[in-house]
């Protein structure tokens, strides 16, 4: 059994464990991240209580945990800074409109308004996707099997199949990295095009591109270097195969790069638009998070006197 913490590989190890429980020995690739067809067995929204704890005490269970700042950093560059009108019609217009007094076309939330929107909003109203880990699967109370970590991620993952008798699951193969980079570009770029008409209402084309290009350089898959290849009018035109060739080639290109750096800069970046005081508020919601699991809570490269306070790097 898996409890699911979103933007902790999720989607990952739904597909996965669907692989195995439908004895899919190929790489569970074969499932993209939209795939309806994805679906487990069991979910416990649609169990009672009681079943639910028959079932955990007599099952494996799995849960991974996220440093909470990188997974409130990953929330916002995915949902909302990214072409999502799902997230914008809804989060983002509330946000804008709390923080402003108006509401926008929600596309335009800066990321230091969502650490406020965290912060000031009681625990059982905020979105969750960023509710605590700890809210979430409970460690406390239930004695999980494993506890992975996302930052441990490879290793866990082997280590787990191993434990369960899933060594031998062809998804460790030479080119792991580049099977998993190429997955989540896929997702990008489909989610890119779902989102395309509705997204024409707040921001041009041209914008949505720039926003998705520099989300592939935040996560750290394509090189900074490498600026976005299509002028405005090629923007209007552009098919889901022409940015997905262009994009995995521009990986392909950078692949060989060390893009740790760059990931931590944009991160350092995010977090320096936020003031201390809100930091620090940020760090008491996921106080427990960083106890349990064991992460620095207060960890000098983002709590510093060296800040900006006055411009987000993240809307274009």
């Amino acid at each position: 059994m898996f409890c699911r913490v979103p933007k902790g590989a999720s989607t990952f190890w739904t597909r996965l464990l669907v692989c195995l429980e439908r004895d899919i020995w190929k790489p569970l690739f074969v499932f993209k991240p939209k795939d309806d067809s994805v679906t487990v067995k069991h979910n416990f929204n649609n169990l009672s209580v009681q079943k639910t704890y028959e079932l955990v005490k007599n099952t494996k269970n799995l849960m991974l945990s996220r440093n909470p700042f990188s997974r409130v950093f990953s929330f916002y560059v995915d949902k909302l800074f990214s072409p999502n009108p799902f997230f914008w019609n809804d989060l983002g217009i509330g946000i804008t409109k709390r923080s402003r007094g108006i509401a926008t076309c929600g596309h335009d939330v800066a990321f230091k308004e969502f650490v406020d929107y965290i912060i000031n909003t009681p625990s059982s109203l905020r979105e969750y996707h960023v509710m605590p880990t700890n809210d979430i699967c409970r460690p406390c109370k239930i004695h999980y099997s494993f506890i992975g970590k996302m930052e441990n991620f490879e290793n866990d993952v082997f280590r787990i199949l191993k434990e369960i008798g899933a060594e031998s699951y062809p998804y460790f193969s030479e080119n792991f990295k580049k099977e998993y980079t190429s997955d989540a570009i896929h997702d990008i770029v489909q989610a890119y095009f779902a989102y395309r008409m509705e997204s024409d209402k707040c921001i041009d084309r041209h914008t949505g591109i720039k926003r998705v290009w520099l989300k592939l350089q935040i996560r750290g898959f394509v090189s900074q270097t490498i600026p976005v290849p299509f002028t405005p009018k090629e923007s209007q035109t552009l098919t889901f195969s022409q940015l997905l060739d262009t994009i995995l080639k521009a990986r392909d290109v950078s692949f060989n790069e060390d893009l740790r750096d760059q990931k931590a800069t944009f991160f350092k970046d995010a977090y320096s638009s936020v003031p201390l005081d809100t930091m620090t508020k940020l760090q008491k919601v996921y106080k427990e998070d960083f106890l349990i699991f064991n992460y620095e809570s207060f960890p000098k490269s983002l709590f510093t006197a060296k800040r900006n306070t006055t411009k987000d790097i993240f809307i274009v």
